[in-house]
This record gives C-alpha cells, sequence and structure tokens, in this order.
C-alpha cells in the first residue's frame, strides 16, 4: 500500500464527517491531518491528529462562517507539509482547496457538495450578498475537480448530487459504525423517553420537535448535542425536554438503546449515522420522508416514516408497547453499514488506485 495521509477540514465536533474521517485514518494507520481542531473533540486513541491552522490569527478566524471560510480556501491552497505522502485522502470540502504536485494521488470522500452554494441555494440565496459568496464558491471549486483521481460519495443521494453539479462519478461508500458495540434491548426493558441526537443548527430542525414536546408534558424529550442554537432551544422548552450537552461514546450507546425511539427531523440528510447506530441498538426511528432517512426506515418495520405536517400526531400517538417490531430485526436492517465492509472497501481502493 502506498504512503498515504488523511485529511480532513475542521474536528471541532464530532459529528458524522468527523467521525468518518478518523476511521479512514484508523483503517489505513494513517495520520489525519486537520485544518481546525477543539482538542477535546480529539478522542480517538487509534489515530494520530496534526493540526495545521494553530495559530492566534486561526482562533480568530474559526468563529465567523464567510472569514473561516476564506481562511481555509487561503490555507489549504499550500501544504508543504502534505506533498511527501504517495496518496490523500481527502474527506469533506474544506481541504480541497489544496493544489496536489502531478506524481500525487487524490482521493476524495464526499460527504455533501457545499449545501448553500448547490442543493440549498434556492432556498438561501434571496440575499445579494448570498449570491455573490456562492457563486464565487462554485467558481472556484470547479477549477479543483480535475485534481481528484478517485471520488467516494457517503450515500447514493450525495452520489446523484456531484454527478448534477460536479459532473464526476463516484463509488458509494456508507459510514461505518461497529455493531459489536451496540446492543440490543429489548422494547419492554427501555425508559419512557424520546431522543434527539444531534448538531443543534437550524438544518437539523430540532426547533421542530421541541414545539410538538410542549403540548405533552407527560412525554419526556433528550436532546443530546452541542451547537449554535442551543440556548435559544433551551428557552423554547418546557420542563419534560432535557438537554445534555456534548455525550462520550458510552453514553450515547446507553441512551441508545433505552430510548423509546430516535427522532430524526433534520433537512435532506445526506446520510446520517445516528439513526443507523439506533437501529444497531434495535431501537426504532421515527424520521422525515426526506434525504437518505428515507432511506434507512423501512415504514413500520424499523420505524415511521412522516411528513412534516404528520409529526404531532405521530408523537400524539406513539407508545412503545403498542409497535410490534422486533429488536433483533431491527438491527438486522442496519448490517450493510458494519465497519468491516467500510475497512474493506477503502483498503481496496487505497490498494488499487
Amino acid at each position: 500500500m502506498s504512503n498515504c495521509a488523511v485529511v480532513h477540514g475542521s474536528l471541532t465536533t464530532r459529528g458524522g464527517a468527523e467521525r468518518v474521517a478518523e476511521q479512514i485514518a484508523e483503517t489505513l494507520n494513517a495520520p489525519l491531518y486537520l485544518g481546525f481542531s477543539n482538542k477535546k473533540c480529539l478522542t480517538n486513541k487509534n489515530v494520530l491528529y496534526k493540526t495545521l491552522f494553530n495559530s492566534k490569527i486561526a482562533e480568530i478566524c474559526n468563529k465567523r462562517g464567510a472569514i473561516r471560510d476564506l481562511y481555509h480556501f487561503w490555507n489549504w491552497q499550500y501544504r508543504p507539509e502534505l506533498t511527501k505522502y504517495d496518496t490523500l485522502i481527502i474527506s469533506g470540502n474544506e481541504a480541497s482547496w489544496y493544489v496536489p504536485p502531478e506524481n500525487q494521488t487524490i482521493i476524495r470522500y464526499i460527504h455533501h457538495p457545499p449545501h448553500t452554494a448547490y442543493d440549498y441555494h434556492y432556498k438561501r440565496a434571496s440575499n445579494p450578498l448570498t449570491k455573490i459568496y456562492t457563486l464565487a464558491v462554485r467558481t472556484l471549486l470547479y477549477h479543483t475537480i480535475p485534481f481528484t483521481d478517485k471520488y467516494i460519495s457517503n450515500s447514493e443521494i450525495v452520489a446523484k448530487r456531484i454527478k448534477k453539479y460536479w459532473n464526476v462519478e463516484s463509488e458509494v461508500i456508507y459510514p461505518p459504525i461497529n455493531l459489536s458495540e451496540y446492543t440490543v434491548n429489548e422494547h419492554s426493558n427501555r425508559d419512557d423517553y424520546y431522543l434527539i441526537l444531534s448538531r443543534l443548527v437550524p438544518r437539523k430542525r430540532v426547533d421542530s420537535v421541541i414545539k410538538i414536546f410542549n403540548k405533552y408534558p407527560n412525554k419526556s424529550l433528550i436532546i443530546a448535542g452541542e451547537g449554535s442554537e442551543r440556548k435559544k432551544l433551551e428557552k423554547q422548552s418546557n420542563e419534560n425536554i432535557s438537554f445534555k450537552g456534548y455525550v462520550s461514546e458510552k453514553k450515547k450507546r446507553i441512551l441508545l438503546q433505552n430510548a423509546n425511539a430516535l427522532i430524526m427531523p433534520s433537512i435532506n440528510e445526506d446520510f446520517g449515522i445516528v439513526p443507523v447506530e439506533a437501529m444497531a441498538s434495535g431501537t426504532p426511528v421515527i424520521g422525515v420522508n426526506e434525504g437518505f432517512t428515507a432511506n434507512h426506515i423501512n415504514h413500520n418495520k424499523n420505524g415511521i416514516l412522516y411528513e412534516n405536517s404528520e409529526l404531532n400526531s405521530v408523537i400524539q400517538n406513539y407508545t412503545i408497547d403498542k409497535i410490534n417490531y422486533d429488536s433483533y430485526e431491527i438491527r438486522k436492517s442496519v448490517e450493510k453499514y458494519d465497519i468491516s465492509i467500510f475497512k474493506n472497501k477503502i483498503n481496496k481502493i487505497v490498494k488499487n488506485i
């Protein structure tokens, strides 16, 4: 296998994309280069992290969206630290500005094209500044597309998007979970709460679920995760809704295996590791009929698919003792996402490219 490294733009939160980058690095026994990082989030003991943007200026720029993007654009282009590797696996979009030497192989794992510049553009570009910004992003990104020798997408939905917007083919390799780490819990043994495990940002639509649970004081909702909307969401919530903030992997697994259901309200999810983790615990998922969430859920087999206007009635009528789902059948529905499959496919691509 060639001398390789993995690159990911930022690891300042522990979302799905960050965990995929870590898993690629662990699979290939390769260092993981990061732009921005948060030491509290560098928790995988099997990964050698190398943070590139650690100056005081970088810390300031990392706090503002547009400035942060500009900092990525400028500082990823020339990275002499990366040129010594035969192969780079670039996770996400930020580091795509990197200009490789002609003899270096580039593999890109695409979690999604930049949403505001592409698939969300029609929703967000009414502001003239947003139009200018996204036009610049699309124009500048376009010249980097030929740098990549092999594209990988995290789902069929993302593969379709990058074909439409970038006119490139990609191989789908689903993000992995280690099924052996998740314990199936029978429904009769569960605690009486619902769970959201998510970044607390607008596109996750956590506020829409809070509004519904505020109507039902006898139904408990636990929200685990951090994000820019946390304080606002806490102010909107009644006493039956509790916020746990960032939780450890151990605590996350306990929450998943004991919940009545996981709720997934996210807008047009690109993939979504959390519902897979819930199902690996035998937990049904109540998910919006959008994006890859709709692919995860086999309606009334391992969860419930709802349209936006239907969530209120679903929550009103849902109780764990009324469902007929088999916890072990729910787990079987996500076996195709096991980490062993992911490792085999990543190793094969790097070996054969």
